[in-house]
């Protein structure tokens, strides 16, 4: 599943997000945004969401056409990886294990300055297995170009 925050008339994106704790992650930054399309990157402070810390993970947009270089990565994110990816890009080889459409979105955040929200799987042919659930945030450094997007990232193994 694939959502974008204010896709289809009266769509509740809050609502279509399937984890709990991505939900918490999602009000947090709702809060932060007030009235803004997103809120300010250093409105943002790690310390308020601590047992989310986990599984964040904060990437830089870089250039045009954008590409997205991991700034901070959590220890669950690492260990669903098999690797810490901090300072890396996401399109650097071996980085973004599923080829599930991840960039197209990004660059479309990028433009549109909308959430989005996927959901997966990891097969065992990938060498782990599991329910993946994502929730992308922008975030700006002046508060008119997403700089910044703020990742929940839950990997739920199960045995292979």
């Amino acid at each position: 599943m694939d959502r974008r925050e204010g896709a289809g008339p009266g769509a509740d994106f809050r609502g279509g997000i399937g984890h709990p704790k991505l939900v918490t992650l999602y009000d947090y930054w709702h809060g932060l945004r007030g009235d803004r399309d997103m809120p300010l990157r250093r409105l943002f402070d790690p310390l308020h969401i601590p047992a989310l810390l986990p599984n964040i993970l904060l990437n830089e947009v870089v250039g045009r056409p954008p590409r997205f270089r991991i700034r901070v990565e959590g220890s669950a994110v690492s260990a669903a990886r098999g690797f810490d990816a901090t300072g890396k890009f996401l399109d650097d080889e071996g980085v973004a294990v599923l080829d599930d459409g991840i960039f197209a979105a990004y660059a479309a955040m990028v433009s549109d300055r909308k959430p989005w929200y996927s959901t997966g799987a990891f097969t065992a042919d990938s060498g782990r297995a599991g329910d993946l659930y994502r929730l992308a945030l922008p975030l700006s450094a002046e508060g008119h170009r997403v700089d910044f997007i703020l990742v929940g990232f839950f990997h739920e193994l199960r045995r292979l």
